[in-house]
């Protein structure tokens, strides 16, 4: 009996887990691309090992907006003509407009952070990501449910260092 229920709950967990990939992978099949534009991080970051520290832009300007005790929540970011997210406002529980998206944050320290607020890539292509100027997200048909797709340049290519390698 008890080995049937450590079974069926395996069974249940590795279900929840593969549900929530699923649904990742439909976002990014099939949702719309956001620009958010990276703020300068420190350059040593990019070298410390297979990941690199985001700032973003927006940051910078939803810190006047949020108060003091305000630990996290959510901004509305809007897209400009070239798909580049701005700061729209705090989510205020509002219906979102035609071209609004959601996004979370969690404060540390005194300025809020973007979530996620970190890119992994492989060890040693840290100098292909050093000239990423965009995050690229990808948003769900709800416009607050997003994947962080990858990194762009300044023309708004995807930054794929092993595509120059020659794999896919």
């Amino acid at each position: 009996m008890r080995n049937w229920l450590m079974l069926g709950f395996g069974v249940l967990v590795l279900g929840l887990l593969n549900f929530g990939v699923v649904q990742k992978e439909r976002v990014i099949a099939n949702g719309e691309l956001v620009y958010l534009e990276l703020r300068p991080v420190d350059p040593r970051s990019l070298l410390q090992g297979d990941f690199m520290r985001l700032g973003f832009e927006v940051e910078n300007v939803a810190a006047a907006e949020i108060g003091a005790k305000v630990r996290n929540g959510n901004i509305v970011i809007s897209p400009d003509q070239n798909g580049v997210a701005q700061f729209a406002r705090l989510d205020d529980g509002a219906a979102l407009g035609d071209a609004e998206y959601l996004v979370h944050f969690s404060k540390t320290s005194s300025r809020p952070t973007l979530v996620p607020n970190s890119y992994l890539f492989q060890e040693g292509e840290g100098e292909a990501f050093s000239e990423a100027e965009y995050a690229v997200f990808v948003f769900g048909a709800d416009r607050r449910d997003y994947v962080l797709r990858g990194l762009a340049d300044e023309k708004f290519q995807l930054i794929n260092p092993r595509e120059t390698l020659g794999f896919k």
